[in-house]
Formats: structure tokens, C-alpha cells, sequence
């Protein structure tokens, strides 16, 4: 093989994540040079208008140019390293974006390029030294024919530069240098199912059957051999033909090492396919076979075979795990050679590589193709599969159901071949609820191919499908059976988390999901169980122990149902707030709230809020309340604002001087709630606000409304005495006599004494009384309150008042006879007071009796 250096400009529609190394590798494959020392990268400049990028070296090295994606380029040398830190130089702008340079494994150096938009076409060029490796970037229509007209100048100089190498020689040492990838045409979406359908329920129309299998075997059939004069070339065809590899290999290799020359090219692809043909689980064998096939490609770069090699490549590519290589190859020959007799295998192989890296839509796209543009070929059936594994994945259960059942009645024998037709269909079955087709398959599966790899989770999947029929015992039986079989694998984990699901036993549900919590910790299974506790602990009303669950799921995966997590984290403190607020444990709720506030408040919870609004408003700290409560009257729809937020922010706003908004807030309550046992209340505070405002009339109705929608005694006769409380501000004592009499009453009905109340009630009456010259009314309204006191010998100030009552209606035997019990108690300052008045009696009855 010569060993030279080339440049090969390579078009390949994939992204730059992919493995570049990889991709390196097979590319400089085919190029062998021998270095005395390693070549460096001194520098890397650029300039714009047009865009271009320089590359500055120490000797000529192996360059390619691979058009990553529509804005990407990758510039690649080989057998060279980059200066540290290496020298960037260039205005950005325009065309060109950002400009990186990695070392990569294999002594390879990668400037990567970045446009703003883009890259139309692109044009490399060695320096005449070799010194500086030159790439321009054009991003228009004008700079296209720029570029082309660059390009034939640059070639005739090339041509010009080697006179010593004849045009044969330079096609052997050519390497194919494929076009740039054309956009594909905006196609209208067509359905892939109603595509497939045509094809296998509609009526065929009786066409010939085609000449060409649709694959790479189509080469022995378009391969011309009639001018061979070598016996050993035809049989090598025929023994291909009977597919005999081997042997063909070697008769074919003993051609060629002999210097055959009338059928070279024929038997250079023959080799390179009887050599890929072989055992074809040898990686080793692999690698050989595609040496041959760009052994070939660069000896008879214009062969007509060139597809089939490129295709090969491709699919040697695919069975080492290199689809980005492989999709390169594909592309090619999807875009240079539209007449290819193999383009069914093509468009197969590219939409499975589109299916396995995600993107359904361009994967059903290529499948569609295939029995579009090739009804009868090799890959039809296939096709058919990837569509209805497409469609699955796009959530489409139902035609991909529809067209993977009629594959399977129609090529029975696909089922036999991997188990991937029956699972895609019990998948779909399974997913549109029918769960007896479902569990069919699954089970067809386990009986055709006993050892596949996921027949622990497919049996698993079974006991699934009995409990959603409700069939809890087999679904159970079938669960334990897998952990039996199965330990510690996936199966075993979905099946003790569909075990636990269904025991009774609360000890033995949490057992599981801790063993999976404590001897899988990294597994998915994990967080659920870990989620199934918290949910235990909720549903057993153990909220502070839900918490914790949740915040240790928290910080050991905290991107896992990190959704779910959070928001059962919100009920459980929902429902323990609302529990400790229900119990008068209000500080309890402060206390938790004030020490985890930034994370509770990140839940946004409208209860939450409200929650914790009311708790503060229980404990006086007013501000607070409402700064919560507002939160939460904002977070609801205005039809669901509960009467707890609603009451509770016309305080809050009452006790922080909001007296407007409280009492718009207080009206909008008892509007739309009129029914609400805090409706009285409301009107009480809406009274309170008035009569601190000294509108005494509104006050007064306010008052009287709340002592009118007041069922219970007691705070009936709270409400009279609050309008008492606006008649005696406006000096009405009559008004203000009668109120209070009526407070005493309904205070007295009440169901429970309240004797404290009925004291101050009765002291309020003798005090009206006496405001009005009624003094032995008031007196005897002081000897009731007295009376309810139930310390009679404690309160001289009560009974100072009835003494004073008495000796201003001048009765004033009954008067010195208050003061003297009066004079008599502990009340130093009452006793004092009475002393006093007791000295006034007798003075004024020594001057009555002089």
C-alpha cells in the first residue's frame, strides 16, 4: 500500500458529542505515514470576508475537514500536538463564531469551528511549503461560485505543482471526496402506519418481481465479470454466489497477489465483500474487511461499485458500534448515488440509526421509504417493525399495535427470529389498557425464547397485568416467584415493588421498601420506595415522619420525582398544620414555619400560607399574619377563597390599622358567606371600627346586626354591651340602661356560667343608673354585681359603690352599713375611703339632729 499524505474532505450530518475519537480513527484509517518526530501546531489565526482559518505547523501532517453539522467543522491532524496555551489570533464575527483546539487520544489535534450560521461550502488548501494548512468558510450563494471558481484554480495549481505523477497515478492515490449534504426538501408529513398499511392490506397491483434484492448482495448481480479471462474470478463468483466465503476470499486473494489485471476491480470489491461476508462476530474480521474495502475505494475511486463499499463500510460500522461513522456512510450513498439498487438497506439502516439515537420522526420517515420507494425488498418487514416501534414511541399504541399485530399474522415467522415484534407488541397492548393481549405475548415471549436478557422484568410485567385485573393473588404469586428466581435483579426490584404494593401488612410493605432503600441506594426503584414510605407515612396521618422521608429523598437524589416529592411534601405539611391549628398548637406551626421558611415558601402553597397566616393571627403578631394571608388570598381563584382566608385577612387588616381594606374585606365575607357561624363576629369588628372612627350610628347597627345573626346567649349579651358601649360615648344612659339590662339577661341564659362577665355587665348598669340620678337602681345593680363576684369580702370596691349609691339616694342606713363591712376588709385604700364616709354620715346626722 503507498503511504502518503491526503487531504479528504468528509460531509457527515452528525453531532459533535458523538465520539470523536472513534470517528478520528476510521477516518485517518486508510492513511499510513511514518514520522521521524512529532509535528506541532504553532499557531491558529483567521480572518473574515471571506471567513477562513490558518493553520500554522512545523511540518506537513494528515489534515481532514469533517462538516460536523450545519455550523460545525472539525479541522483534524494527525501525528501532531498544539502548543500550550496554543496562539488564537483573528477578529470574530461574521461567519465564523467561536474557535476551540482539543488534543485528542491518538496524537490527533482538533480545531473546532463554530458559525454564526450556516456553512455552505468549504474550501481547504496546503500552502506550497506544507507548512500552513488553509480552510476558507462561505456562507451564500456569491461566495459558493467564489468557492467554485477557488477550487478549479486551486486543483490546476496542484496539477501544475506535481508533473512528475501521471494521471493514473493520481487516481490510485485519490481518496473519495464526497459533495456536501444537500438540505433534504420540506416533505408534507405523511403517516409511516397508513404508508404501511398500502402496502399490506391494499390491493396489490400485479408488478414483476423486482430484479434486485435491495441490499448489499445485490453486488454479485450488477458485477460485470464477461471480460475476465480468469477462471479463478469466475468461480470466486460462483462460489459467492452459493455463498462459499471463504473459499472465495482465498481464491480472490491469490488473484490479486499474483498482479491479475483484466478483472482487478472486480475482484478487489469481490474480496473486500466475501471478506465482510465471513464470520462476522470477529471484530478482528470486521476491521479487515472494511482495510479491503478502502483498499478498493482508493484504487477505483470512479468504480461503479463504490456504493456498495461505502454501504458496507456502513454496515461494519454499525455491528462495532460506530453509528455516527455508519450514518455517515449511508448518507453518502443516500445523496451521491440516487440509483444505487441497494437504497432500501440504506434508508433501513438510516432510520434505524435515527431511531436508536431518539429522533422517531426522521426514523419513521426513512422506514416509510422503504416500502414506499421499494415495496418488494429484503428490509420490508423490517421497515414495518421500526415504524411500529416508532409509533410506540411516539405514543401512537394504537396503529403501532394495528401494524406490528398485522406483521405478525402475516410473517409468523418474524416471531421466532428475536423477541423485539412480541414485546413492542405487548407493550402497546399493555399501554392501551388490554391487559389479557398484553399478558399473551409477554408470556409467547418467555416460551420462544427462554434465556433472553429481560425475561426476569417481562415476567414481572406479567404479575403487572393481573393486578390491574384486579387479580391481586396470582399478580402476588407471579412477584414472589421473580425475587425466588431472580435476586437482585431488575426484575426483582419491580417485583418487590409490586409485592409491596399490594400486602396489608404495614411492617411488611415497609421491610421491602427499605431493603430496596438500604441494599440498592443508586437504583431508580430506590427513590420510589423511598416515595411509597412517605406516602405510608401520610396516609397514617405520621406527617412530621412523611417530612423527613421526603427531605432525605431529597438530598440523597435531588433530581429524583423531585416533582412528586415536593408536592407530597406540601400535603404532609398542609394536613400537620392544619392538624396542630385544630388543636390550638399554633406555636408548634411557628416554630416549624420560621425554621424552614425558605423551603416552605418555595412550595408556594396557598394552605400552607393560610395555615400559617391563622397561626400568627391566634398568637397576636398581626403584621405577620397578614403579610402570610395576603399570599395565600393571592395564589386563589377568586370563586375558591375559603372563609378562613377571607375572615382571617379582614382582622389581620383590622389589627394593622388597614381599617379601610378591613372593612371591605369584612362586607365581602359576610356577602358571600352569610350562612358562616363568623358572620356575627364580622359585623362585631366592623362595629369596633366604626365606633373607634366615632361613627356611632353605623357603629350602634353594626352591633345590632351582629347581636341579630348571634344564636348563642352569652355572646348575644357580648354584642348589647358593645352597643351599650356607643349609646354611653354618646351620653345616652337611657339607651345604654336598657342595652345593658338586656346584655345581663342574654348573658344569664347562657348554657355555662360566666360570672366574671355578668359582674362587669352589672357594674356597666349601676354606672348608667347613676348617671342618671337613679342611685338606688344603681345600687342594686352594684349589690348583683356584688353578688356574681362570688368574692363579696374581696371586692370593697364593688361594695364602696353600692355605699355610694345608698348615701346619694340618702338612704343612708343601708349606706353606713356597706361602709362599715367595707371599713372593716383588707382594702386598705377602700377601707380608708369608707372611714371617711362613714365620718360624713354621722357629721351630717349631728347637724340633722341639732
Amino acid at each position: 500500500m503507498v503511504k502518503h499524505t491526503t487531504i479528504c474532505l468528509v460531509f457527515l450530518p452528525m453531532p459533535v458529542t458523538l465520539t470523536i475519537q472513534l470517528l478520528l480513527f476510521f477516518l485517518f484509517s486508510a492513511v499510513s505515514i511514518s514520522c521521524a518526530s512529532e509535528a506541532v501546531l504553532k499557531k491558529v489565526s483567521f480572518k473574515t470576508d471571506p471567513a477562513a482559518i490558518s493553520l500554522d505547523l512545523t511540518e506537513k501532517v494528515p489534515a481532514k475537514v469533517i462538516k460536523v453539522d450545519r455550523k460545525e467543522v472539525m479541522i483534524a491532524l494527525k501525528n501532531i500536538r498544539s502548543e500550550k496555551p496554543i496562539d488564537i489570533k483573528g477578529p470574530l464575527g461574521g461567519l465564523i463564531k467561536r474557535v476551540a483546539v482539543e488534543n485528542l487520544p491518538g496524537k490527533v489535534t482538533a480545531v473546532l469551528v463554530t458559525g454564526n450560521r450556516d456553512f455552505q461550502d468549504i474550501l481547504p488548501e496546503w500552502s506550497s511549503s506544507g507548512l500552513n494548512f488553509k480552510v476558507t468558510f462561505l456562507g451564500d450563494k456569491d461566495q459558493k461560485e467564489k468557492l467554485a471558481e477557488a477550487a478549479r484554480k486551486g486543483s490546476d495549481k496542484k496539477k501544475s505543482d506535481e508533473p512528475g505523477k501521471s494521471l493514473e497515478q493520481k487516481k490510485k492515490l485519490s481518496v473519495l471526496k464526497p459533495k456536501s449534504v444537500p438540505k433534504p426538501e420540506r416533505k408534507q408529513k405523511s403517516s409511516p402506519s397508513a404508508a404501511f398499511s398500502v402496502k399490506t392490506e391494499g390491493k396489490p397491483v400485479k408488478k414483476e418481481k423486482p430484479i434486485y434484492a435491495g441490499d448489499t448482495s445485490d453486488l454479485l448481480k450488477v458485477i460485470d465479470i464477461s471480460q475476465c479471462r480468469s477462471e479463478l474470478i469466475q468461480d470466486a463468483l460462483v462460489l459467492m454466489k452459493k455463498q462459499f466465503w471463504d473459499k472465495a476470499f482465498d481464491g480472490l486473494n491469490k488473484y490479486i497477489d499474483k498482479g491479475g489485471d483484466t478483472c482487478r476491480e472486480q475482484a478487489f470489491f469481490m474480496r473486500a465483500y466475501a471478506c465482510s461476508m465471513r464470520d462476522q462476530s470477529n471484530s478482528e474480521n470486521l476491521i479487515q474487511a472494511a482495510d479491503f474495502l478502502n483498499d478498493a475505494l482508493a484504487a477505483f475511486p470512479d468504480s461503479k461499485l463504490t456504493p456498495f463499499a461505502l454501504s458496507f463500510l456502513g454496515k461494519i460500522n454499525l455491528a462495532m458500534k460506530n453509528p455516527a461513522l455508519a450514518q455517515g456512510y449511508f448518507s453518502m450513498i443516500r445523496d451521491r448515488f440516487p440509483d444505487y439498487p441497494g437504497m432500501a438497506e440504506v434508508f433501513y439502516f438510516l432510520g434505524k440509526i435515527y431511531g436508536d439515537r431518539g429522533y422517531t420522526e426522521q426514523s419513521l420517515n426513512y422506514y416509510e421509504k422503504v416500502f414506499r420507494k421499494f415495496p418488494e425488498n429484503t428490509y420490508t418487514v423490517d421497515a414495518g417493525l421500526g415504524v411500529g416501534k416508532g409509533l410506540y414511541n411516539k405514543r401512537h399504541y394504537i396503529d403501532a399495535l394495528s401494524i406490528l399485530s398485522r406483521l405478525v399474522s402475516n410473517h409468523p415467522e418474524k416471531a421466532y427470529d428475536s423477541p423485539e415484534m412480541l414485546l413492542n407488541i405487548a407493550n402497546a397492548s399493555l399501554k392501551l389498557g388490554k391487559t389479557g393481549l398484553a399478558r399473551d405475548n409477554f408470556t409467547r415471549v418467555c416460551n420462544l425464547f427462554s434465556d433472553f436478557e429481560t425475561r426476569d422484568m417481562v415476567l414481572s410485567t406479567i404479575g403487572d397485568t393481573f393486578a390491574k385485573e384486579g387479580k391481586y393473588d396470582k399478580a402476588m404469586s407471579l412477584y414472589q416467584f421473580v425475587r425466588d428466581k431472580y435476586p437482585g435483579s431488575e426484575g426483582f426490584l419491580a417485583s418487590s415493588m409490586g409485592l409491596a404494593r399490594y400486602l396489608d401488612n404495614r411492617e411488611e410493605r415497609e421491610q421491602i421498601y427499605n431493603m430496596i432503600i438500604q441494599g440498592f441506594p443508586e437504583h431508580r426503584y430506590a427513590r420510589m420506595a423511598m416515595m411509597r414510605l412517605a406516602e405510608i407515612y401520610d396516609q397514617a396521618g405520621e406527617f412530621e415522619k412523611c417530612i423527613k422521608q421526603i427531605e432525605d429523598l431529597l438530598a440523597t437524589h435531588p433530581r429524583a420525582l423531585r416533582y412528586e416529592a415536593v408536592k407530597l411534601m406540601q400535603k404532609a405539611y398542609e394536613s400537620l398544620f392544619d392538624e396542630k391549628l385544630k388543636s390550638d398548637e399554633y406555636p408548634d406551626i411557628l416554630h416549624r414555619y420560621e425554621a424552614e421558611q425558605v423551603m416552605i415558601d418555595r412550595m408556594e402553597s396557598r394552605k400552607i400560607f393560610l395555615k400559617v397566616g391563622l397561626a400568627y393571627l391566634a398568637a397576636d403578631f398581626y403584621e405577620q399574619a397578614f403579610n402570610q394571608l395576603i399570599k395565600s388570598y393571592k395564589l386563589y381563584k377568586r370563586s375558591q377563597r375559603p372563609s378562613a382566608l377571607l375572615f382571617g385577612l379582614a382582622r389581620a387588616m383590622a389589627a394593622s390599622s388597614r381599617d379601610v381594606d378591613a372593612l371591605k374585606m369584612f362586607n365581602g365575607f359576610i356577602k358571600r358567606f352569610p350562612g358562616n357561624k363568623h358572620v356575627p363576629r364580622a359585623h362585631g369588628f366592623i362595629g369596633e371600627i366604626h365606633l373607634a372612627k366615632n361613627d356611632f350610628n353605623q357603629a350602634a347597627n353594626a352591633f345590632a346586626r351582629a347581636e341579630q345573626a348571634e344564636k348563642d346567649h352569652f355572646h348575644k349579651g357580648r354584642f348589647l354591651v358593645k352597643k351599650a358601649e356607643v349609646f354611653k360615648r354618646e351620653k345616652k344612659w337611657a339607651d345604654a340602661a336598657v342595652t345593658l339590662t338586656r346584655a345581663a339577661e342574654e348573658i344569664a341564659a347562657s348554657s355555662e356560667p360566666h360570672y366574671r362577665q355578668l359582674v362587669d355587665t352589672y357594674q356597666k348598669l349601676g354606672r348608667s343608673y347613676i348617671e342618671q340620678d337613679l342611685y338606688v337602681k344603681g345600687a342594686e345593680a352594684f349589690t348583683l354585681a356584688l353578688k356574681f363576684s362570688g368574692k363579696v369580702e374581696k371586692r370593697a370596691d364593688i361594695s364602696f359603690a353600692i355605699g355610694d349609691a345608698y348615701q346619694k339616694a340618702n338612704v343612708l342606713k343601708k349606706a353606713r352599713k356597706v361602709f362599715e363591712r367595707v371599713a372593716a376588709s383588707d382594702d386598705s385604700v377602700w377601707a380608708r375611703l369608707a372611714r371617711e364616709r362613714l365620718s360624713t354620715i354621722e357629721l351630717a346626722q349631728k347637724m340633722r339632729n341639732s
